[in-house]
């Protein structure tokens, strides 16, 4: 073998050896990382959650149906089975869009935004946010608690325009812009099971 042929067939060897220190650890069967450490430091995947309604005055055991998508990249998507507006829920509203970080290996906090319309005139009459805090339960990286911290919301003000085009900048609006939900309460209940490939 030459000593061209060798250098290059060494810098293959380096640049393979390289790849496998960068590249991510390989999935398991059914979606799962290999090794426990790895497994309980992923959020992202696809959950079933259940908020606690009995907060709101409906009887113990009651919950509001959510699917929840955490993705790898830091945002995520909430959609709960209110969003269709039926009664008691006098309103619409869009799927939840959000972002997260870490607050420590087993947790997690969350802001999402959504719009919420009048059902009979289909005009949105406000951007909402939501605070979530969650962490895995005890040893369960299947299964995450905590709570729905707050929902606050900004007017989308309908005069010469429609709502839809007079919302305010949730991002840029000053935190004393924002109001609570009425009837909303603080800090309830959530919990969510992964969604398993079966």
């Amino acid at each position: 073998m030459s000593r061209s042929a060798a250098l290059r067939g060494a810098g293959v060897v380096a640049a393979a050896a390289t790849l496998m220190l960068v590249l991510p650890l390989p999935l398991g069967a059914g979606g799962t990382h290999s090794g426990v450490e790895m497994k309980g430091a992923r959020f992202w995947g696809t959950w079933y959650g259940a908020l606690d309604a009995e907060p709101f005055g409906l009887p113990p055991g009651v919950a509001l149906a959510t699917l929840l998508t955490i993705h790898r990249d830091g945002t995520l998507l909430v959609y709960d089975a209110g969003d269709f507006g039926a009664a008691p829920i006098s309103q619409v509203q869009s799927p939840q869009f959000g972002s997260w970080v870490r607050t420590g290996r087993r947790s997690i906090k969350a802001t999402t935004l959504f719009f919420a319309g009048d059902p009979n005139t289909r005009d949105s009459t406000l951007v909402k946010r939501v605070r979530f805090r969650l962490r895995f339960e005890g040893n369960h990286f299947d299964r995450l608690v905590g709570v729905a911290e707050t929902v606050e919301q900004l007017d989308c003000p309908a005069g010469a325009l429609p709502g839809f085009l007079s919302c305010p900048n949730p991002i840029t609006a000053p935190d004393s812009d924002w109001v609570p939900e009425p009837g909303g309460v603080p800090n309830v209940p959530f919990q969510a099971w992964r969604l398993p490939v079966k």
